[in-house]
């Protein structure tokens, strides 16, 4: 396939990937998401953000949205890597998350330890969406 000289937008995929390289995230590529003003996940990615419990720190390292609907006709690239047919949400969007969890000291019990994985890391983040 000779795609040198083309329109880059005639090849989703490969944008999406290339924005995963780029920024660690498929967001803008592959959702009609839209930074708030100068925002980026760069603001976000690889900084240490303190756990609900301040028990440790969380990185965010990459962050892959892909659409919950297993039947729409526009897929994320990494669909197939994420969800089964024996899993559709058709009305959400789905974020997997990589990211570096360091812990401060001795965890009191389990219930503190579940709350380093429910920590909403991006709850300072809004997004909108461009209509």
């Amino acid at each position: 396939m000779d795609i040198e000289g083309k329109d880059p937008n005639n090849y989703p995929d490969l944008n999406e990937l290339r924005e995963v390289g780029r920024t660690g995230t498929n967001i803008t590529s592959f959702t009609d998401y839209k930074y708030r003003d100068d925002n980026t996940f760069a603001d976000i990615r690889g900084k240490s953000m303190k756990t609900v419990k301040n028990i440790g720190d969380v990185k965010l390292k990459r962050m892959i949205v892909i659409d919950g609907d297993i039947n729409t006709k526009r897929k994320s690239v990494y669909t197939s890597m994420f969800l089964s047919k024996a899993r559709n949400l058709p009305d959400d969007y789905l974020v997997f998350t990589d990211n570096i969890v360091t812990l401060s000291g001795s965890i009191p019990d389990f219930y503190t330890l579940r709350s380093v994985f429910s920590t909403p890391a991006l709850g300072f983040v809004q997004w909108k969406t461009q209509l």
